[in-house]
């Protein structure tokens, strides 16, 4: 029974991860997980990580303290000519949650502390399946540990606005676990401002999505995209 639901949901969730395609009056057609849609652009030469200015790098040098609220770092994003500047806005028990400058309430953005309480609180301590576990205890138990690429056992998730694509909620990107700057290795997820702003449940559904990529990732680098795709599908169903 269990596979045949895996089975149904990679159907599905094949379908929303297929490559955008141009609809009937020229525009791009949404694609709500990034993850594989990226991987199939870049095998085509396109949206390579942002070159990092050897300024970035010596920065980089400096950013050896421990994380807390207030901490900022520059963030490797796909579709972006620079790095992402972002400040640790949530420090919880499994992640850490950065926003980018610019979408922050205090710097004329649109994203507030509640925003990020809530996706905090969703990752660490409660889903809607069960009240007492976050999507990293329920997650780890079906799937396995996370990666950890920068020896750091929280999981970074960067909201910022995703500049390729259209409608992409979120993503794992697996080319920043292997930047060629060993300092920009991060575990981490990339959650679109947007839909965060606009669409919460959506944008819950799709961090746990995407943590199960990040999870398989780990285990199989070159997993059969039906199989990654129809586990990240249930796993949304287990939260």
């Amino acid at each position: 029974l269990l596979m045949s639901r895996v089975l149904l949901v990679g159907a599905a969730l094949m379908l929303l991860a297929a490559p955008v395609m141009p609809n009937e009056n020229g525009s791009e057609a949404p694609v709500r997980c990034g993850t594989r849609w990226l991987q199939q652009q870049r095998a085509a030469g396109r949206f390579p990580l942002p070159d990092v200015p050897p300024s970035g790098v010596a920065k980089l040098a400096q950013d050896t303290t421990a994380i807390q609220v207030g901490t900022e770092l520059q963030f490797p994003a796909a579709g972006m000519v620079s790095t992402v500047t972002a400040t640790c806005q949530h420090v919880g028990e499994h992640a850490y949650i950065f926003v980018e400058n610019r979408h922050w309430d205090t710097n004329g953005g649109s994203i507030l502390q509640s925003h990020v309480d809530v996706l905090g609180d969703l990752f660490d301590h409660s889903t809607p399946a069960d009240p007492e576990r976050g999507v990293y205890d329920i997650e780890t138990e079906v799937f396995g540990d996370p990666a950890d690429v920068d020896g750091d056992p929280r999981i970074y998730i960067l909201v910022h606005e995703i500049k390729f694509g259209t409608g992409v909620v979120g993503l794992f990107d697996a080319a920043v676990a292997r930047h060629a700057v060993p300092e920009f290795r991060r575990d981490i997820l990339f959650i679109d401002e947007r839909f965060l702003r606009r669409s919460n449940y959506l944008t819950l559904g799709t961090l746990a999505h995407e943590f199960q990529h990040l999870i398989h990732w780990r285990w199989d680098e070159d997993e059969d995209t039906w199989v990654d795709e129809g586990l990240s599908g249930y796993a949304e169903e287990l939260v």
